[in-house]
């Protein structure tokens, strides 16, 4: 008998494979890719990072992707450290608008 395409199949239904040999169907079933997620939010803070200045992505690299404790971000580019947490959240706020599509106030 056979089935319809569009009939639901069973995971537990073996399927031959390429090889000759069954598999359970769920065996074949991709998994959540936590990968797609990182793509969609690298692919959405690309057009709002081309607004900030040279300063502020070095400032963001720093913190963000390399690690940097605010103190250390301090020395390097030669200012406070609380200088450097105004300049993250005067910066992160910054982001936030343009994501929101408003315009900075």
């Amino acid at each position: 008998m056979a089935t319809e395409l569009n009939a639901l199949a069973s995971l537990d239904m073996t399927v031959v494979t390429g090889t000759g040999r069954g598999r359970p169907l769920r065996d074949q079933v991709g998994a959540y890719d936590g990968g797609f997620d990182d793509a969609i939010e690298r692919e959405t803070l690309r057009p709002l990072l081309a607004i900030l200045g040279e300063r502020e992505k070095r400032i963001l690299l720093m913190r963000f992707f390399q690690g940097m404790t605010q103190a250390e971000i301090a020395v390097k580019i030669g200012v406070s450290q609380v200088q450097v947490s105004r300049l993250l959240r005067k910066i992160l706020e910054q982001l936030r608008i343009q994501a929101a599509g408003q315009s900075p106030g």
